[in-house]
């Protein structure tokens, strides 16, 4: 696919935290799941979802920005 850019930005009718905070998961495909999750715990993000296998294969896990949005962090390794 090539380089992407994803751009979210604020709107002047929206306040405080999200209602529903799950409607929308930004997931963010890593290839050393680990380390990210290691990095992104000692910068003191919020997991609401330790890392977790899914039967599929991918590994999982979710937080919090600091809006209280959900992100997902996960590595999917095709026949790995």
């Amino acid at each position: 696919m090539g380089p992407a850019y994803v751009y979210i930005d604020a709107h002047s009718e929206t306040h405080g935290p999200a209602k529903e905070p799950q409607r929308v998961l930004i997931n963010m495909f890593i290839d050393d799941f680990e380390a990210e999750y290691e990095r992104l715990s000692a910068a003191g993000v919020t997991f609401i979802r330790q890392p977790e296998r899914e039967d599929w294969g991918g590994l999982f896990a979710t937080f919090l920005d600091p809006d209280g949005n959900y992100l997902q962090i996960v590595e999917f390794k095709p026949g790995g």
